[in-house]
C-alpha cells in the first residue's frame, strides 16, 4: 500500500514529485514538463515493484483538483491508463499487476467515481 501525502504538493510539478517519494519513478524525470514522460515513469516504477497487487491511496486531492483543476484530470486520466495498462496481460509479458488507486478530497461528502474499476475517487 502507498499513500500519496496530502497538502504537501501543487500543480503538475507538485504531484509528480509526490508520488515520487512514494513509487521511485523510474527512470527519474528530469522535468515536470511531460505527462507522457510521468506515465512511462510511474509505469515502469509500478511494473518493479515486488508484488503483483498494488493500492495507491491519495487521500486528499484538494490541492491539485482545487487549484488545478485541469491538472487533476490529467493526473486522473494518467492513474487510470497506467493501471488498466498494468493490468494487461499483453502488455506486461504475462505479469500483470492489479493496481488500485482510491483518490479523496477533503471536506467532500460525495460517493466515490469508478474509474474502470481501477480507481475510486
Amino acid at each position: 500500500m502507498y499513500v500519496i501525502p496530502a497538502g504537501e504538493h501543487s500543480g503538475r510539478e507538485g504531484f509528480f514529485r509526490a508520488i515520487d517519494r512514494v513509487i521511485r519513478l523510474s527512470p527519474p524525470l528530469l522535468s515536470a514538463r511531460s505527462w507522457d514522460a510521468f506515465s512511462d515513469s510511474l509505469w515502469e516504477g509500478i511494473d518493479s515493484l515486488g508484488s503483483d497487487r498494488i493500492v495507491i491511496i491519495w487521500p486528499d486531492s484538494s490541492a491539485l483538483s482545487d487549484g488545478f483543476p485541469e491538472e487533476f484530470e490529467l493526473a486522473l486520466a494518467v492513474l487510470d491508463d497506467v493501471a488498466r495498462m498494468l493490468a494487461d496481460p499483453g502488455v506486461t509479458s504475462g505479469n500483470p499487476k492489479r493496481v488500485s488507486i482510491f483518490v479523496g478530497r477533503s471536506g467532500e461528502d460525495e460517493r466515490p467515481r469508478d474509474f474502470g474499476g481501477s480507481i475510486g475517487c
